[in-house]
């Protein structure tokens, strides 16, 4: 254990605080699941919309709260994707969160109504328009960096 290593903290304490910070941290997770199910029932709204949006407002919660904790965020995952994280010099690692949710709450929407057999077109097109945009985006970032590192190579 981390703490117990390189915090010189005894191995029995080491364990109880390995297991506040789990419980800490699954917090999070247990909210966004009660807290988007709360609206899906009581607004009717579907995942697609509000999911991304939550996610990411309690990653950036969770970065400040009690001293903060801001690594492991959803968004870091994407580090070998090179075209799709060139968006973190806008928005940072909460963009590439964002995307990430809208994409699987879209999954799943379309996984949910192939058993009634219809297909969420809108929110497909939605999701596909804002993915392009971000790769786009990225394509045109990394071509513009390349063809400056060309011409001035410092």
């Amino acid at each position: 254990m981390a703490v117990h290593t390189y915090g010189n903290v005894p191995l029995i304490p080491s364990g109880f605080i390995l297991l506040l910070l789990v419980v800490y941290l699954s917090l999070y997770i247990g909210a966004f699941t009660y807290l988007t199910r709360l609206i899906q029932m009581r607004s009717g709204l579907q995942t697609l919309l509000f999911a991304p949006l939550l996610w990411v407002a309690l990653e950036y919660l969770r970065s400040f709260l009690l001293t903060g904790f801001p690594w492991a965020d959803l968004g870091y995952s994407q580090y070998l994707n090179l075209p799709m994280i060139q968006v973190a010099d806008i928005t940072g690692p909460y963009g590439l969160s964002f995307i990430i949710l809208l994409v699987n709450a879209t999954l799943f929407r379309v996984l949910h109504q192939w058993s009634k057999r219809t297909f969420p077109f809108k929110e497909a097109v939605i999701t596909v328009v804002v993915l392009l945009g971000f790769l786009i985006y990225g394509y045109v970032k990394m071509g513009v960096v390349d063809r400056q590192m060309i011409q001035d190579p410092r």
